[in-house]
């Protein structure tokens, strides 16, 4: 086994999952001659993490083909201490794989699911808003304008390492240059993985974005929301369905939200308390509907115990924020009135921009 130990020298640091400090955070890649683990070889683990404050990476290559269980015991004997072991699509391949590795060799290795932080999983629900046709880690690369030095992929270098280990034990000369066109390889893959973690910001935009007081126009039917983000975005973005649309650069970002001037239907939960009056096409409590006589009210039903309330509402796709309205009683899509109190109450509209973010994201998805 051939170790190797690199300073990067980087065009600006990794971004990190909330929370994990860049001492605890090991992002690691593999190279293997396939992908059934029992029928194929693992050559080559790269890893990236901080050595006296410089982002280093160690590599861990079979030179030979009795090291996979060196391999395997230096990278784990590393995992071990760090908290977050980042990877890209590692949850379907590279960790299965090396479990399966583990299994052959009888090591007793593990990574706690905790432990690990898949960015694939974390940026795929962003693929369509991305307008990108495939998820691939080089599609992000691109995607940022991020530019590899070699066109090869994991699967050109299969071939290559065989004619390395030809080379090699026939002490060819092509062996060094086999030797570097496979360490670089890996390289450019935790390298390139590196690069892509900016773009964390979007899951981070999601799930921990503060409103700031909204702004309500009636002469363009819209309210406006402005957010903080908590990590810059790389790129600036914007996004549109039928009701909402998003721009945002850097650490800010504006919703733009329809409204809408009109009479809407506030149902009662509990509907046997109620009664109904036809003629009015309302609800009213038993205790005032005593002093109506029974000829004019019925007993209401859960779809017919309401009152209605005109104002300037805005839509909300699941029963988040109370009190809502509806149009009829079956409809899924709920409104909220758009108040004076509302647009400044801060707290409200981060639960509500954060819902309308996700809802967009899987708007697009389908």
């Amino acid at each position: 086994m051939i170790t190797q130990t690199t300073p990067l020298t980087l065009p600006y640091p990794p971004c990190l999952p909330e929370g994990v400090k860049p001492e605890e955070a090991l992002f690691f890649d593999i190279e293997t001659t396939g992908f059934a683990a029992d029928v194929t070889a693992l050559y080559l683990i790269g890893c990236v993490c901080q050595k006296d404050g410089v982002w280093t990476l160690l590599q861990w290559f079979a030179d030979d083909n009795r090291s996979e269980a060196s391999l395997l015991t230096s990278f784990f004997r590393l995992a071990e201490d760090y908290s977050c072991l980042l990877h890209y699509n590692g949850t379907s391949f590279d960790l299965p794989y090396l479990m399966k590795k583990c299994e052959k060799h009888s090591f007793d290795y593990h990574i706690p699911e905790e432990k690990s932080y898949d960015l694939y999983k974390k940026l795929q629900p962003f693929r369509s808003l991305l307008r990108l046709e495939h998820l691939k880690q080089r599609n992000l690369e691109s995607y940022l304008g991020l530019v590899r030095p070699s066109p090869y992929s994991g699967g050109d270098l299969i071939s290559y390492y065989g004619l390395y280990l030809k080379a090699k034990y026939g002490h060819l000369p092509e062996e060094a240059s086999y030797q570097e066109l496979l360490l670089s390889h890996n390289r450019e893959d935790l390298i390139g993985l590196l690069g892509i973690t900016p773009l964390l910001a979007l899951p981070a935009m999601l799930d921990s974005c503060t409103a700031q007081p909204a702004v309500r126009s009636l002469e363009k039917k819209e309210l406006l929301i402005p957010l903080l983000l908590p990590m810059p975005l790389p790129k600036p973005l914007y996004w549109r369905m039928e009701s909402l649309s998003l721009s945002a650069s850097d650490c800010q970002a504006t919703l733009r939200v329809s409204l809408c001037q009109q009479e809407l239907k506030f149902f009662y939960s509990n509907y046997k308390d109620y009664y109904y009056l036809p003629e009015e096409d309302m609800a009213i409590h038993k205790s005032i509907a005593f002093y109506v006589d029974k000829h004019y009210r019925t007993r209401a039903k859960a779809a017919n115990c309401y009152s209605k309330h005109t104002g300037c509402f805005i839509p909300q796709f699941e029963e988040l924020l109370e009190p809502f309205f509806k149009i009829d009683y079956a409809d899924r899509t709920t409104w909220l009135e758009a108040t004076d109190e509302f647009c400044q109450d801060t707290e409200q509209l981060t639960r509500y921009a954060r819902h309308l973010l996700w809802h967009l994201v899987i708007h697009h998805r389908k």
